[in-house]
């Protein structure tokens, strides 16, 4: 390497070795451009270099394996034409077979070394001593796996700063196995080069590491949708303000939802779901879910009782439907959220609370808004910062990596899965209406009846095709009210009740007012809701 050299490129791999290499070629270059890459892509990342301004003159391959051997000839030639010097490095045997292929157009540094990082090292040695014993010592350990084994019998031997570079390197990598970010892991390679510091995120994404390793709840995919929502996740996550997540049924909000708690200061407190639709049309009953109430508020309420808000007291609550709250909730809700103070059923006074408000739907709110069904000044509170969940049709190249998820769980539990190419055709050509939920299902399903997952596809055409939607429920409740065909007529007592039912909804069962709206009695209304059987 050209000492003098201002304009280069290193290509690397997503683990830790292929990031402690990487890292050594970049305490010397900090501002060369690194490409991530793999053995099945390496040709592409080569002729990728080309296409850096200005073009450099070098280019670095830290221990990147070969699967295609034909395709890297043909890159390493296209790099030789335009002036760029190649140097591959190996410091293990892996690519034995390649070095004469390799030293006939490039320059070829391949050792049986510990490591790719050893190499580098042997290379390139580095001015700062501890640093590189850092590195060669992190890259060793990934590449004998025994970091695991050493910390839980002799811990203390372990450096806290060797423990936690290790934690991130690994995070990181994992972050780009699973998910394909590369700035985490770009981000990391400098961190453990030295080259920039380490914050409180870093410390964070290692405690999270080392609480739930891969599990962490992240919404999975490589598409560049899901990689835009999981960089909005890790900016948002450490702000205590509200939160509304939009998306379609099924496409994954309250794991969006998790991983904002999950990437909080609130992480260690209650995570607590709650959908808001089943609490109903009634505006006491979900006044008391939520907020609690004091003795002798309702008949049979002889103790206090908390509501969501305290039981979620220091954490997060995540109000999933939030649209399906009674207008009464929502401005109950928005009092919380602006004053962070709640006043439980059956009392006028207020009590503090220290949650974390993130909500979520799947309705279009700025035309509840313009309905009358969702109140304008809550949806501006909490329109503040925004999250759009996509649907699952418009990103099916995540399909793999969650059937990949799906499978592993489903073979802990003794079931098996196999997706022929077939099975990707049919998942392709289907739209979807359920999203990753009903994707989830269809693969479940396919396993559990042992049939293919085409088969189990099917199924679920046909059970798709009988479920109502809210367009289905609505346009029935208009076709009770004005029918088009005689079979559609129905008795004018039943149109009656099932108007005042509505109107009640509408008024957060509110008796009073709702009976006003109607101008009957509140005995009246009582007589058509209560005593007669809803359809």
């Amino acid at each position: 390497m050209s000492e003098d050299s201002k304009n280069g490129a290193i290509l690397t791999t997503g683990g830790t070795d292929g990031a402690c290499a990487a890292a050594v070629l970049l305490t010397r270059h900090p501002d060369w451009h690194v490409f991530v890459t793999s053995q099945n892509a390496v040709g592409q990342a080569l002729l990728s270099t080309l296409s850096l301004s200005p073009r450099p003159t070098e280019a670095h391959v830290c221990g990147v394996g070969i699967a295609d051997p034909a395709e890297v000839w043909e890159a390493l030639s296209r790099l030789r034409e335009a002036g760029v010097r190649v140097s591959w490095y190996c410091g293990r045997e892996y690519l034995d077979q390649y070095r004469p292929m390799l030293a006939k157009i490039c320059k070829a540094e391949i050792e049986h070394l510990r490591s790719n990082t050893a190499l580098l090292l042997k290379c390139f040695p580095l001015a700062d001593a501890e640093r590189g014993a850092l590195l060669a010592e992190l890259s060793r350990e990934y590449v004998e796996r025994k970091l695991d084994a050493r910390r839980s019998s002799r811990p203390h031997l372990v450096p806290q700063e060797h423990r936690f570079f290790h934690d991130l390197l690994q995070a990181a990598s994992t972050r780009f196995f699973q998910f394909g970010d590369e700035e985490p892991f770009l981000r990391a390679l400098q961190k453990v080069a030295g080259l920039i510091p380490v914050g409180d995120a870093d410390r964070r994404e290692v405690e999270v590491f080392r609480r739930q390793g891969s599990a962490r709840a992240l919404p999975l995919g490589t598409s560049p949708a899901m990689k835009a929502l999981r960089a909005q996740i890790r900016r948002l996550s450490p702000l205590d303000e509200p939160i509304l997540i939009l998306g379609p049924t099924g496409a994954g909000k309250e794991l969006v939802a998790r991983a904002l708690h999950e990437g909080s200061r609130r992480k260690e407190n209650p995570f607590l779901p709650v959908n808001c639709a089943v609490l109903g049309t009634n505006a006491d009953l979900a006044h008391d879910r939520l907020f609690g109430h004091q003795p002798g508020a309702f008949t049979g309420a002889v103790r206090a009782g908390r509501g969501m808000f305290e039981a979620a007291s220091g954490g997060t609550l995540f109000l999933d439907e939030v649209a399906e709250l009674p207008l009464p909730i929502q401005t109950q809700l928005l009092r919380v959220i602006e004053e962070k103070r709640i006043v439980p059923l059956g009392t006028v006074e207020a009590r503090p609370v220290d949650v974390r408000v993130i909500a979520a739907t799947h309705r279009d709110l700025p035309r509840e808004v313009a309905a009358g069904r969702f109140r304008a000044d809550l949806w501006y509170r909490l329109s503040v910062l925004p999250l759009e969940v996509p649907l699952f049709s418009a990103r099916l190249e995540d399909a793999k990596a969650i059937a990949d998820a799906v499978q592993k769980e489903l073979g802990q539990a003794g079931y098996r899965l196999r997706l022929a190419e077939a099975d990707w055709k049919a998942v392709r050509a289907y739209d979807w209406p359920g999203n990753v939920r009903q994707f989830i299902n269809v693969l479940k399903r396919a396993a559990y009846a042992g049939s293919g997952l085409r088969e189990a596809l099917e199924v679920e055409r046909r059970l798709s095709a009988r479920a109502p939607t809210d367009g289905d429920e609505r346009e029935r409740a208009l076709r009770r009210f004005w029918p088009e065909r005689p079979e559609e007529v129905r008795p004018e007592e039943e149109i009656r009740a099932a108007y005042m039912r509505r109107a009640l909804a509408v008024f957060g069962g509110n008796r009073a007012r709702a009976a006003q709206a109607l101008g009957v009695s509140e005995n009246t209304l009582r007589k058509w809701v209560d005593d007669r059987p809803a359809e």
